[in-house]
């Protein structure tokens, strides 16, 4: 395989994606060499003109041939818009579609999705119009996909790996945050290189028992009794506190300072080409949000990522308010059970409070079961996916292997599954930013 790809961007300004009208009628086009490592500018091509350029009707085999001859050598082209003549260009070039930009931020869209070019090159006179807009929009920032549930047990799991996974397969730059912190196990199945790990604490008040005058201004403010006056003397309950320093700023005489507390570890690694980032609660240890902040902060300084797993922790309280509260799209999985439906109504009711966006995945469906289908029919969300009941998942899971890398025959499910979540959470923040 080639190390890197020349790729023809259209353009009228010489620095930004033409935006108005066809690839074809761009001014110029910049060539990039492309490749996993680097990106390169190699220089301008100028359009080709025929004869009676202006008036020509749209279609017309003479612009085509003639803008092939100029980009000869090329092997992909990108533009915001296509006309007719995509069908005369797709046989001899890879074509993409993006959104406006500047040029050099859709040279480095390409590379994040060059696995994905390279397979449309292959296919010839097969290509299809790969379509990048949901990842080119400059300033956006990643799609933010959390996989969720009401219990327990359901295969959240399950599904985040998968959809990690099946991101990575199509060449999308993906993080997977494993938010579970309780109980982590996404290492379980993306089996990552663990690279970097940092302790995660919080500040818990400390008294100094000679300058206090135990007036009990702390105890009053503190709304969880973190910190109470007994009698001449202040007590503090450390796995109580929330961290927000109100004691501190209440004491006239200065008496209480903050020191940390260690709640977790945050771990950092690569499984393959996913970004892996997951914290560990200590043992007996209750303030899971503190530590689910840092490992939704530390994605923040992952770089060019197209998109972030979150696998959130079950149930619907605090924990899981942390993880998802500022999701694109809320992935609710359930089970055709009464337990199970039960509390993916908790979820629902979740999310709407929150305002978030969300659809449902049922695992473990049952062809002669219909209970999920009319719950979420009556509820007015949609199931986007159907997992089936199929021994040789649970069997794989008990592996430790997911759907993607031992069930071949999953893969065209999970990759319609990925691309239905990735479409509509892109539209919906789209939407949000307009």
């Amino acid at each position: 395989m080639k190390e890197s790809f020349l790729v023809a961007f259209g353009t009228d300004d010489g620095e930004t994606l033409r935006d108005k009208g066809h690839f074809g009628d761009s001014q110029k086009f910049g060539i990039y060499k492309i490749g996993k490592d680097s990106v390169s500018f190699v220089g301008w091509r100028e359009n080709a003109k025929v004869e009676e350029d202006e008036t020509q009707i749209h279609g017309d085999p003479r612009k085509a041939n003639a803008v092939k001859a100029v980009l000869k050598e090329v092997d992909a082209v990108a533009s915001v818009e296509f006309g007719p003549n995509i069908k005369r260009l797709l046989p001899v070039k890879a074509c993409m579609i993006m959104d406006p930009g500047t040029l050099e931020h859709a040279a480095r869209v390409v590379q994040s999705n060059l696995d994905r070019l390279v397979l449309e090159i292959e296919k010839g006179e097969q290509r299809k119009v790969l379509d990048l807009r949901d990842l080119s929009k400059e300033g956006s920032g990643p799609l933010r996909i959390a996989i969720a549930s009401g219990k327990g047990g359901t295969g959240k799991t399950t599904v985040a790996t998968c959809l990690a996974q099946v991101a990575e397969g199509l060449g999308h730059s993906v993080t997977y945050l494993d938010c579970d912190v309780e109980e982590p196990n996404g290492h379980l199945f993306l089996k990552p290189e663990i690279t970097e790990r940092m302790p995660v604490g919080l500040p818990v008040p400390k008294v100094d028992q000679d300058t206090c005058i135990c007036c009990g201004e702390c105890a009053e403010i503190c709304q969880y009794s973190a910190i109470v006056c007994v009698k001449d003397k202040i007590l503090t309950f450390p796995d109580l506190c929330h961290s927000c320093g109100g004691c501190v700023r209440v004491c006239p005489v200065d008496a209480i300072e903050e020191v940390p507390r260690t709640v977790g570890t945050l771990e950092q690694g690569k499984a393959g080409g996913i970004d892996f980032i997951h914290g560990r609660l200590n043992i007996g240890e209750v303030m899971a949000p503190p530590l689910i902040k840092a490992v939704r902060e530390r994605a923040k300084n992952n770089g060019n990522v197209n998109m972030q797993i979150i696998d959130a922790p079950p149930g619907t309280s605090c924990p899981v308010i942390t993880a998802i509260g500022d999701a694109d799209l809320v992935v609710l999985v359930t089970e055709p059970t009464p337990f199970g439906l039960n509390d993916l109504d908790l979820a629902i009711d979740m999310v709407r409070e929150l305002g978030l966006k969300h659809v449902v995945v049922v695992n473990r469906h049952e062809d002669d079961n219909n209970s999920a289908r009319e719950f979420c029919n009556q509820k007015g969300v949609e199931i986007i996916a159907e997992i089936p009941d199929d021994r040789r998942i649970a069997e794989a899971y008990s592996r430790g292997e997911t759907m993607v890398s031992s069930l071949e025959e999953y893969k065209g499910i999970l990759e319609d599954m990925y691309e239905m979540i990735r479409h509509k959470a892109q539209r919906d923040k789209v939407k949000r930013q307009v």
